[in-house]
């Protein structure tokens, strides 16, 4: 496409590949009329197959040219969001007044805008605009601002934290770089010695290190030669389970915007098969945060196992679903949290039965088990999980009785990640993923396609052409869905 040549882009970088899958570009537009200047701020929306949406953000008048820089970031799946701050004179007649900047952010979803409150950072009208820089678990931002408590002072860099609605969390005072949002909704920040601080959902720091390790997409940890770690793994800072919850996006740090859920980050060692924790990892773990963190805590559920019903309809796993259970429950303990003994279900009762009894639940509920995508007559598909092998309405989780789940034992920061086929499939309608994520008010993570099960986690395999299990089956066992995919993130409506 081609670019009117009234427009320049405006931000550095510009383009973000959102969580929605769409590429977006900030741009600038400036006519000069009658001694003034219309500044207009757009948005490009561009899909994969080159169509595109031109979007009106925001417009403005001023008495000369003078340039915003657009700061951009995903929001979620749902768009993105973008901050800015424009100039306004206190006299739009007297171009040598004095005048302020205005912070604005704006959501845009779809084809249009939302135009909101910035956040009030006292001395923000004088300094530069917020830069969000992560994405926490809830939606909220984490980011950095420069302020200035007068015109002729010194501008001073802030670490903050914003909700969508443009209010302010906390800000603490220091040139601390955002790194990594973690899953218990604080961050991880580098100083101006490159230590790494973290800081609690509220902005409190709670502990320090000498220096960040990068995180590879595996989740295995890497430092130089010499600066203190190797290789470890798990990983010493789980990343919250946000569209953006590091630098750049994701581990390349390229801009483009990935949930990663939590089981893409189980792990076994090649040689024994068996679960390990180097000591190195543990020393960082204690470095980073207070003696005094609590644990998290994991309910892990397993389906039936299936019955086979003839050619076509073998759904008999044996113990797969179990191993696998085991499996996620001995990782889980190994990174330091608490997860018990896999409890099974057979029902939609059983299910709802184990997240009210087993609380409270501050990490997540994990379910291994069987899932189905569902027809319906106006040839729309959605989904649903199928924990009981025997017949009856009620031994499916389906929209019918999904109502029936609670959320009272789950804290606001626990997920729900469903290893059961096609749990997060629906076209034309919500997937069974999506409304227990309406029912429970928390993220889900699950397949939209088939699965299998490997002993490696990493397998890129499917169904069809998976490697056969060894003989005798034992731990570890992961059901992966098919191409080795990442689960997809269901955020609550």
């Amino acid at each position: 496409m081609a670019l009117d040549e009234s427009l320049s882009l405006g931000g550095s970088p510009n383009l973000i590949i959102a969580g929605d899958g769409y590429a977006y570009c900030p741009m600038r537009m400036q006519t000069a009329r009658f001694q003034t200047v219309h500044m207009r701020l757009k948005v490009l929306r561009v899909d994969t197959g080159g169509a595109y949406n031109d979007i009106d953000v925001y417009d403005y008048w001023l008495p000369f040219e003078f340039g915003s820089s657009f700061q951009m970031i995903t929001n979620a799946d749902q768009g993105v969001m973008l901050s800015w701050n424009n100039y306004q004179p206190n006299d739009p007649n007297d171009v040598n007044a004095m005048g302020k900047f205005v912070p604005h952010m704006a959501l845009v979803t779809g084809s249009g805008a939302s135009v909101g409150n910035a956040p009030q950072v006292p001395g923000l009208e004088m300094g530069s605009s917020l830069v969000p820089v992560l994405q926490a678990q809830d939606g909220s931002y984490v980011g950095t601002a420069s302020v200035m408590s007068d015109p002729n002072g010194t501008p001073a860099p802030y670490l903050v934290a914003f909700d969508q609605s443009g209010s302010l969390r906390w800000s603490v005072a220091g040139n601390y770089q955002p790194q990594i949002a973690t899953a218990d909704g604080g961050v991880i920040a580098t100083d101006d010695s490159g230590a790494a601080v973290t800081f609690d959902q509220n902005g409190n720091a709670t502990g320090q290190m000498g220096n960040l390790p990068t995180q590879s997409w595996t989740g295995n940890v890497y430092s130089l030669p010499g600066s203190g770690v190797s290789i470890s793994m798990p990983p010493a800072f789980p990343d919250g389970s946000s569209f953006w919850p590091q630098v750049g996006g994701n581990p390349s740090g390229n801009r483009t915007a990935f949930a990663q859920c939590p089981c893409f980050l189980q792990f076994s060692t090649a040689a024994t098969g068996e679960a390990a924790e180097p000591a190195m990892t543990s020393a960082i773990r204690s470095a980073a945060l207070p003696a005094s963190a609590p644990l998290k805590t994991y309910l892990i559920l397993e389906g039936d196992p299936g019955l086979n019903l003839g050619p076509g309809h073998n759904h008999n796993v044996g113990g797969l679903f179990h191993l696998a259970a085991q499996t996620e429950k001995d990782a889980r303990n190994l990174a330091g949290n608490l997860a018990g003994t896999p409890q099974r279900v057979s029902s939609v009762q059983d299910f709802a039965a184990q997240l009210t009894r087993n609380g409270p639940i501050t990490g997540g509920v994990v379910y291994f088990g069987h899932g189905m995508a569902v027809s319906y007559a106006d040839a729309t598909w959605g989904s649903a999980l199928a924990p009981g092998e025997q017949a009856g309405a009620d031994t499916n989780i389906a929209p019918r009785n999904v109502a029936l789940l609670s959320n009272a034992q789950l804290d606001v920061g626990a997920t729900v990640t469903l290893h059961a086929c096609y749990a997060g499939y629906g076209v034309g309608r919500y997937s069974i993923a999506q409304l227990i994520a309406n029912q429970l008010q928390r993220r889900v993570y699950a397949p939209v396609a088939g699965a299998f099960f490997s002993v490696d986690p990493d397998s890129k395999s499917s169904g069809g052409n998976a490697p056969k299990l060894p003989s005798p089956l034992s731990k570890p066992v992961y059901q992966i869905q098919d191409g080795g995919v990442p689960f997809r993130a269901f955020f609550p409506h």
